[in-house]
């Protein structure tokens, strides 16, 4: 699965060869200043482009106008509320998908005879465009808010589902097999080991679901006529006001950058421990003796009396075969 491997590294991770190596002196000033660099290029080519009259100013109006336009919408009060609508509608269905997907998955990825009999449905269900129900949808709750947020819950449950499934079924057996070992409690096991090491690959999904639900959202109400930005969208381009279009465009697109960027800091919090097994490397770690390497597998770890399980740096699938019950116990204790 495309989506599933994005979990265990972001896409815009280890760009050495750039000199953009993560935690570098010049990383963001590098990559901001590429970042506008090409901004700065394409919006060249757009002036070229209607300037020279290769594209027809009726479609793609030129860039001052719509640079204009950007600023004037402000100054307007539906834009407000459409934002708003937008926004609220989006991050209901995001939040009614999470809930869903997150326990689904876990279940699903928990037993592989369970993964093995729905991986059909499940394939089918994220390969169907979200679009193509809205004539059902609009049948069952018509053109409203409610139907916009049962689309955007489609379209989102579904890179949740799967990342979730692919991070449950990364739990090392050697996990596993500890925790039965020591009589872990069911509930333990899954909100101290299973849940955190699942953890990157869930937010790995979120995050992907985060930018699905904007696009859903603008895209429903451009079809449906719902309050929201694409409905704005669609009534400027009905009026001809192409640059207003091209405005509301621009926002939709910065609404979903900043959410996303807000994830971004929000997921730095939550899996602060992820991040950092990460950055160890080929670091020797002191851990009873053990070699650390690369590996971002939660270990066990808690107090001798109440077992209290959270995630800890692991070590590397080699070394952790060469782990005893003794070291284990002796790891357990010293915490």
């Amino acid at each position: 699965m495309a989506t599933e491997t994005a979990g265990v590294q972001s896409p815009h991770a280890g760009h050495g060869a750039w000199g953009w190596s993560a935690g570098g002196p010049g990383l963001k000033l590098s990559l901001i200043a590429a970042q506008i660099g090409i901004s700065a290029a394409l919006a060249a080519l757009w002036a070229a482009g209607t300037a020279t009259g290769v594209v027809d100013t009726a479609v793609l109006p030129p860039v001052e106008t719509v640079g204009w336009q950007i600023g004037a919408v402000l100054e307007r009060p539906e834009f407000y509320a459409a934002v708003g609508n937008t926004l609220f509608d989006a991050l209901r269905g995001l939040l009614i998908a999470t809930v869903f997907g997150v326990p689904t998955g876990i279940f699903i990825g928990m037993f592989q005879g369970v993964d093995n009999a729905t991986r059909m449905v499940i394939d089918f269900g994220r390969s169907f465009p979200v679009i193509a129900l809205l004539p059902i949808l609009v049948l069952l709750f018509g053109a409203t808010a409610v139907m916009k947020v049962v689309a955007i819950s489609i379209a989102c449950f579904f890179p949740i589902l799967i990342q979730t499934i692919y991070g449950a079924r990364r739990l090392e057996p050697t996990i596993v097999d500890t925790t039965r070992s020591y009589r872990i409690p069911a509930h333990l096991r899954f909100f101290k080991v299973l849940l955190p090491a699942a953890g990157p690959y869930i937010a790995t999904g979120l995050r992907i679901a985060t930018t699905v639900s904007i696009l859903v959202s603008v895209g429903v109400e451009i079809v449906s006529l719902t309050p929201g930005m694409g409905r704005e969208i669609a009534l400027s381009r009905s009026y001809n006001e192409t640059s207003t279009t091209f405005a509301y465009i621009f926002y939709a697109g910065l609404l979903g950058v900043l959410l996303t960027f807000l994830w971004d800091r929000l997921e730095g919090r939550l899996l602060a421990w992820h991040h950092r097994a990460g950055q160890v490397g080929a670091d020797i770690c002191s851990l009873q003796g053990i070699h650390q390497k690369t590996c971002i597998c939660p270990l066990i770890a808690g107090d001798d009396m109440g077992m209290i399980v959270y995630p800890r740096l692991a070590s590397c699938h080699e070394c952790n075969r060469r782990l005893t019950c003794s070291q284990i116990l002796a790891i357990f204790r010293n915490q």
